[in-house]
């Protein structure tokens, strides 16, 4: 777990989090009745590290729009 937080800080020690693609308090409390209810916290977190792919994929072709990245 500790080389996973590493990795996520040194990415973002330079680039800037756009709120609108960040996951938020609402997607999280679904994330974990999800993984209470279901009896799956496996299935559950490949679901979330699905979900944050396909936000951070919506990020990229935003910034792509933008005529750039960031």
């Amino acid at each position: 777990m500790e080389r996973i937080k590493k990795y996520i800080k040194r990415f973002f020690t330079n680039k800037e989090v756009n709120d609108r693609y960040d996951i938020n308090t609402r997607e999280l409390r679904q994330l974990a009745d999800d993984a209470v209810c279901s009896g799956s916290v496996v299935n559950t977190i490949a679901t979330t590290f699905e979900y944050g792919y396909a936000k951070g994929y919506r990020a990229a072709v935003s910034e792509l729009k933008k005529g750039g990245a960031a």
